[in-house]
């Protein structure tokens, strides 16, 4: 069976499976709770797909965009600490305090960006048009 299995692994379906594991947030979640989060049940053997491959990109997904949130909120972090600390030094002045609220505000808006699109069900989809366009034809 995992012969069968992997000689999929270079088909065109497989190929573009992975690719929207990393484009499309809401499949990736889609196929990990699919092929991971029900323990109970087996997954249904998958024809001309080769879904361990499309599942390890998922994964691999998800975990890259779970590096580059971490990533991006410790700079935010230093740069706070910065302005903070050049404010408080008296080295800046009222611009350095001006920067470091500046940044605070800066990432409070982007985190409330990002909360009302997860809450609102629409993923951060890079191709969202894409949707529409099938839905109108």
């Amino acid at each position: 069976m995992a012969g069968s299995q992997r000689r999929y692994a270079r088909s065109e379906a497989t190929r573009l499976l992975c690719a929207g594991a990393h484009l499309d947030t809401v499949f990736r979640a889609r196929v990990i709770d699919e092929l991971i989060g029900h323990e109970e049940r087996p997954a249904a053997p998958s024809l001309g797909v080769d879904v361990v491959a499309v599942l390890a990109h998922a994964l691999r997904a998800r975990r890259k965009d779970a590096s580059t949130g971490i990533a991006l909120l410790v700079i935010w972090v230093v740069f706070f600490l910065v302005e903070i600390g050049r404010a408080a030094s008296g080295l800046g002045g009222f611009g350095a305090l001006f920067g470091a609220v500046a940044v605070l505000y800066y990432a409070s808006v982007c985190f409330l960006l990002w909360f009302a699109r997860a809450a609102s069900g629409w993923g951060m989809t890079m191709y969202a048009a894409s949707y529409n366009e099938g839905e109108q034809g």
